[in-house]
């Protein structure tokens, strides 16, 4: 794949770029990435798919806000798929970045071991219910090339719910929002009314919102936007109606 727009990182808010890097995939062929910058920190969410492609995006893209890898204070991750999290893993281990994760996925990296299969817990447990034939279906799936040697493994510091990580000027909540995977994790600046919301809505991707109204109810407030930022796509501007989430 060869992405031939131009590169930019675009300003959403205050000190928030987004950062649109590509994809591998058939069926999705973009992530966005967020720095969010100050004078003396500098913090991404979901710095995506770790491919030379992405990484030369990511770099061209921070060297635009006059950063490089090695400013990085933190990386902060909204769930463990491969397109969030692989790039993390990798600037983790080569520039010692450290990394945040939801607790949750802890069993998913835990249960991950391709010398099984490329989902080994998933048929143990397809197994033990009944569903040997499917089991058998799944366990005979060939990884895609794009799919293989790939890093997995755990951050460096597993987030609670309500744990309040540091931004640099602004402090950055994170709430629990199982769904999308056990562990999903939303992060919100409530100084900025906006919140990362990874692919906890489904469709659209809205990954940045800014809040009109809030209700209390964290879960209802990340379906009350103003302003959002898709995890696939340009932002959105005008008030979404509150809706449920897609399944997926």
């Amino acid at each position: 794949m060869t992405r031939t727009d131009p590169i930019a990182a675009e300003q959403v808010a205050d000190g928030l770029f987004r950062i649109p890097l590509p994809l591998p995939m058939p069926d999705l062929t973009e992530i966005n990435s967020y720095a969010l910058v100050d004078d003396d920190s500098l913090v991404l969410v979901d710095p995506g798919w770790r491919d030379e492609e992405s990484e030369q995006i990511l770099r061209t893209a921070l060297a635009q806000i006059d950063r490089t890898p090695t400013d990085v204070s933190r990386m902060l991750i909204t769930h463990s798929h491969w397109d969030h999290y692989t790039r993390a893993l990798d600037w983790q281990q080569r520039y010692s970045i450290p990394v945040h994760l939801g607790r949750e996925e802890r069993h998913t990296i835990e249960n991950f071991d391709l010398r099984d299969g490329s989902h080994p817990e998933q048929v143990r447990l397809l197994r033990v219910s009944g569903a040997g034939e499917l089991a058998d279906s799944i366990d005979s799936l060939p990884l895609e090339a794009y799919e293989r040697d790939h890093l997995f493994g755990p951050p460096d510091h597993w987030v609670h719910d309500g744990q309040v990580l540091d931004g640099g000027a602004q402090s950055i909540v994170a709430h629990a929002t199982p769904g999308h995977t056990r562990g999903h994790v939303v992060y919100e600046l409530p100084g900025a009314g906006v919140m990362f919301t990874g692919d906890h809505l489904l469709p659209p991707h809205h990954s940045v919102h800014r809040f009109r109204a809030r209700t209390g109810d964290v879960a209802a407030d990340l379906l009350l936007a103003v302003a959002a930022g898709l995890g696939r796509g340009p932002p959105l501007v005008g008030c979404c109606p509150r809706t449920a989430p897609s399944p997926r």
